[in-house]
């Protein structure tokens, strides 16, 4: 998705479109929530007079039931109910339009809402086009008028609640108000030219290693050949322990350049929680380093690269752990909750699950991931957000076959084109463009990127999303030299810098100014229990599809 403010380098609010609301009443009623929708999106929202003869601009009006369209100009316009949310809620059927005004993550489905009050009556005629039905009554369309199109909702839109955050409004059984609101900001964004990353996906399959060509149910040359012939990636979170051993055989599947099949970061020794109670940083940095010089030794040794994006074991991580994984250059984690020591994210993080990736503990990059056999309604809601669809499970995930992994495909085919590829890969394509003359404007929601920077342009403005924690100075690196101090906003909780660059390939790196190198730190103490710990989980792996047999 789209990230907004103005950076403290200089950008100002060029970066983004303003849109009018009117009544003004209506900004104040709803701050936390109009609050929140300026970090979600590239816009600022001021209050609109009355009669306002800004046609020009983009607008949200609430208004009354039969209010004249016309009164409320604008070069796009989105109209929503003046009254506050009301009626019992309970649970109906939504069913959205086969429409090409509609992202293509929500065109022609059917989800299921369970918090709908009150529905205004919504006047249309022959040139008005029904987006979505509730009850057999329409809740959101589009009028094509002589004084431009305007879109409409029957929902009215609450303020947002204390500790309440965006994706609590818009996700799976909650989301049937907030749509038309945010596919308008999101639209408006487009207009003003922000492109997003492409639709993104793989499979993560958690702890195998490449111990021979077969891991539990998964055989890797079936694997690669299924993934190649149905179109998907798998990677699999291999544990850095195990990497004292690789078949030959294995590793030719996996070190192929146009491989199906990759490797990330699943903790260390796999033990019990053992990313989530770390004692002190010290513990938690030889751990960590630990795991680096582990996977880096076998890159070396083997060809095959293993993606610096760690799956935490059992999803459980510590602040302790994640400040720590940012000074060591871990490119991010990916776990299920972007505070994953929290049940719930802190108050002061509205947009918490909103972007393609949270900043967490600093500024570390957490990318989101969904279990595999949980439901997929929530799944169109990450594709209209921009996120990448990482679904994750494990070995016997697929005791019955692989068409588990297909099946998951197909369906995440329907979002639109997507492009399966690693999780190294993804981390470093999570962030939005636009340009402005000779520069090229950046948000990103990762510390490390590739971008292709056209003729003409000579620089590049970098912002970050929001990152909750303490924030510290970064340094800015361009193709490997350091160009610049990011500047810290630690206001608006973000990152930013200017630097030069020209034409053609650019990998862009924002280093913690106090990171330190993972050969640097001494080894921990040696516990045969992880050894033979793993030695029995991995074995117990590869017998069950023997046992299941039997």
């Amino acid at each position: 998705m789209f990230w907004a403010g103005c950076d403290v380098a200089g950008a100002g609010l060029s970066n983004m479109s303003e849109i009018r609301v009117f009544p003004a009443a209506a900004l104040q009623e709803r701050k936390r929530l109009f609050d929140a929708l300026q970090q979600a999106f590239p816009v600022s929202f001021t209050a609109s007079p009355p009669k306002s003869d800004k046609s020009d601009q983009a607008a949200i009006s609430f208004i009354d039931p039969g209010n004249d369209l016309a009164d409320h100009p604008g070069s796009s316009r989105l109209l929503l109910p003046a009254g506050p949310e009301a009626g019992l809620a309970r649970k109906w059927a939504v069913r959205l339009a086969n429409d090409s005004h509609i992202d293509r993550a929500f065109r022609g489905r059917t989800l299921s809402e369970h918090n709908l009050g009150h529905i205004d009556d919504l006047r249309t005629s022959d040139r008005t086009t029904v987006l979505a039905t509730a009850v057999s009554k329409p809740i959101w369309c589009r009028h094509r008028k002589d004084f431009g199109d305007a879109w409409q909702s029957a929902l009215a839109i609450p303020e947002l609640m204390d500790g309440e955050c965006l994706r609590d409004r818009f996700r799976d059984g909650s989301f049937a108000s907030m749509l038309p609101l945010v596919h308008f900001l999101k639209s408006v964004a487009s207009d003003a030219g922000w492109k997003e990353p492409a639709l993104r996906a793989a499979f993560i399959v958690d702890d195998p290693n490449l111990h021979s060509l077969r891991y539990g149910y998964l055989r890797f040359p079936e694997l690669a050949q299924h993934a190649e012939r149905h179109d998907y990636h798998v990677a699999m979170a291999t544990i850095p322990l195990d990497a004292w051993f690789t078949h030959r055989g294995a590793a030719d599947i996996f070190r192929k350049p146009d491989s199906r099949l990759s490797l990330l970061i699943h903790g260390n020794n796999h033990v019990h929680h053992e990313l989530a109670e770390f004692q002190s940083q010290k513990e938690a940095m030889s751990c960590l380093a630990q795991a680096l010089r582990r996977v880096r030794r076998f890159e070396a040794k083997k060809g095959v690269p293993v993606c610096s994006v760690i799956a935490p074991p059992h999803g459980a991580c510590s602040e302790l752990a994640m400040e720590t994984m940012l000074r060591l250059g871990y490119e991010g984690i990916c776990v299920s909750r972007p505070f994953p020591w929290l049940q719930r994210p802190p108050g002061d993080t509205p947009t918490a699950g909103w972007f393609p990736a949270d900043l967490v503990a600093g500024g570390l990059p957490v990318i989101p991931r969904y279990h595999l056999s949980a439901a997929r309604e929530d799944l169109a809601f990450r594709a209209f957000l921009g996120q990448p669809l990482v679904l994750y499970g494990h070995h016997d995930d697929a005791r019955s076959g692989l068409e588990v992994f297909s099946s998951a495909a197909e369906e995440i085919g329907r979002f639109g084109d997507v492009r399966w590829e690693s999780l190294g890969k993804i981390a470093r394509s999570n962030y939005t463009t636009r340009r402005s003359g000779n520069c090229m404007q950046v948000r990103c929601y990762t510390n490390n990127f590739s971008i292709d920077i056209p003729d003409g342009v000579v620089e590049l403005e970098v912002t970050t999303a929001p990152a909750h924690g303490l924030l510290e100075n970064f340094t800015v690196a361009v193709n490997g030299e350091e160009v610049a101090v990011a500047i810290v906003d630690s206001g608006n909780r973000r990152i930013s810098a200017r630097v030069p660059v020209s034409a053609g390939k650019t990998v862009v790196s924002l280093r913690h100014q106090h990171s330190v190198t993972a050969e640097s730190v001494p080894e921990p103490a040696w516990h045969a229990w992880s050894a033979f710990r793993r030695v029995l989980t991995e074995t117990r792996d590869r017998v069950r599809p023997a046992f299941a047999r039997h």
